[in-house]
């Protein structure tokens, strides 16, 4: 069928962009982002979704260990990723990796542990596929100097831990994306 009319929920309580979104166990994260003015942001906040896939009250959780904007978030394994991103400042690019599993009630309350990927990169695209692991995949991107990437690497995850195991280079795409 046709989709219903759009609704929308309460906003988030400071203008944020360029953060990274992640939906796991029916709530919507907002993670990181720039605020337009002062700089990135390591802010995590999230919303339960309703039945009508419409997101509530924002709460706030753990943030991330460094603020981070134009970063990329995906789940697997019960578990958010936190993907490379731009820090402010010098605006250079990071290969920083920070994953958290989330209690029942959404909150991270253990905070979040620090990985990398095997290059820096800002405004990647990743997704996350399980097949007998659970893999991530980091796609295109921005090196420091602003010229896009093609390389496509790929991580399997320990499945207790959740913790990214070496990163491989699956080649490049025709195109950096």
């Amino acid at each position: 069928g046709a989709p219903g009319p759009r609704q929308t929920g309460p906003p988030l309580p400071a203008p944020i962009n360029s953060q990274g979104f992640a939906i796991l166990n029916g709530r919507l994260y907002s993670i990181g982002g720039h605020d337009g003015t002062t700089g990135s942001r390591a802010e995590v906040r999230f919303s339960a979704l309703g039945s009508d896939g419409v997101p509530g009250a924002w709460d706030t959780t753990a943030s991330l260990p460094g603020a981070r904007y134009d970063l990329v978030a995906v789940t697997a394994l019960g578990r958010l990723y936190a993907l490379g991103g731009t820090q402010s400042g010098a605006g250079l690019a990071t290969n920083s990796l920070y994953y958290a599993k989330p209690e029942a009630d959404g909150r991270i309350i253990t905070g979040w542990t620090s990985a990398s990927l095997p290059a820096q990169i800002s405004g990647l695209s990743a997704v996350s596929f399980t097949t007998t692991g659970s893999d991530i995949f980091a796609i295109g991107g921005f090196d420091n100097t602003g010229y896009g990437r093609a390389s496509v690497y790929v991580s399997r995850l320990n499945a207790p831990t959740g913790e990214p195991g070496p990163w491989h280079t699956l080649g490049d795409m025709p195109a950096p994306l």
